[in-house]
């Protein structure tokens, strides 16, 4: 039916607004952000970004989680709700770190265009993008000093 959005995409919609990062979202601005991601699956060990390689876009986990590297240490975790290279689409700059999956993970994908559109579409979604940016230079300020 038209209009309708499909099983999977509610489903996600439903998983996307449980995570601490958007819940309190309305639920129509959580819909836009599932319809504009694409979802996609990262096997275990593999590596959703590179430090210094090129930006594809930013990273929502929903399922799983993966570990960050700087420089080759590690320097953090994410969990589902986290958002990946989110520095990268923001200052349209390389990676800043790489991001490897401990498992199986599910997430949805926003190219640099989507990204960037949504930036200035969905507030809250630029919200989420800065927030998690402020806390991530946050912390690498802390491991420097």
């Amino acid at each position: 039916m038209a209009g309708l959005l499909p099983r999977p995409s509610r489903a996600r919609t439903a998983r996307l607004a449980r995570l601490q990062r958007f819940d309190g979202m309305r639920r129509r601005d959580v819909r836009k952000i599932v319809r504009a991601g694409r979802p996609g699956r990262v096997l275990a060990r593999n590596l959703i970004t590179v430090q210094d390689g090129p930006s594809d876009g930013t990273y929502i986990l929903l399922t799983g989680t993966a570990e960050v590297f700087l420089d080759g240490e590690h320097i953090g975790t994410l969990v589902p709700g986290d958002l990946v290279g989110e520095i990268a689409v923001i200052a349209g700059q390389p990676r800043t770190a790489s991001v490897e999956a401990t498992c199986d993970l599910e997430v949805l994908h926003f190219p640099v265009d989507v990204a960037n559109r949504l930036f200035i579409d969905v507030p809250p979604f630029r919200r989420a993008l800065l927030d998690t940016a402020r806390e991530r230079l946050a912390q690498d300020q802390a491991r420097k000093q």
